[in-house]
């Protein structure tokens, strides 16, 4: 599948367009096939590393490397086993 990912905090300059394996839905997960995707402020701030910081209190189990995209539509391809089709 096709990405932006970013593995360090920063500016724009972090962002890589990558080939990366194609998820699987786990647990409770669902897995989407992405049409469209928007970034909001949230996405950035999160890229820069602000809602990283324990004071702020969000985001701070977000996980490096880290593909933003708080906003998507798509097709819903599989739904992980304890997930349900709604």
């Amino acid at each position: 599948m096709k990405a932006i990912q970013y593995s360090e905090f920063g500016d724009r300059g972090v962002l890589q367009y990558l080939d990366l394996p194609e998820p699987v839905a786990k647990e409770d997960e669902f897995l989407i096939d992405v049409t469209a995707s928007g970034v909001n402020y949230v996405d950035i701030r999160e890229r820069q590393g602000v809602y990283q910081r324990p004071e702020t209190h969000v985001g701070s189990d977000k996980m490096l490397p880290r593909i933003s995209g708080l906003q998507v539509t798509g097709r819903v391809r599989a739904v992980g086993p304890q997930g349900t089709k709604a």
